[in-house]
């Protein structure tokens, strides 16, 4: 028998100071928060596939990010 575990973590990191977001695939924010430049971010997450926004100095990016 093989354990699975419950919860997962992504980690976020920046080189410069921003903001994250984190949704669900239709669209519900689960978590927000802010990012220090070179600090890393560490989300907790059940297994599925999200959607995290980044927003900092350099622009806006957006990035499907698959957990299992």
């Amino acid at each position: 028998a093989f354990s699975v575990p419950s919860s997962f973590t992504i980690t976020v990191e920046s080189s410069t100071n921003g903001s994250f977001q984190l949704f669900s695939l239709n669209g519900q924010l689960l978590q927000k928060g802010n990012l220090e430049a070179n600090q890393s971010k560490i989300i907790s997450v059940k297994s599925g596939v999200y959607l995290i926004k980044l927003q900092t100095e350099a622009g806006v990016t957006a990035q499907r990010v698959a957990v299992y």
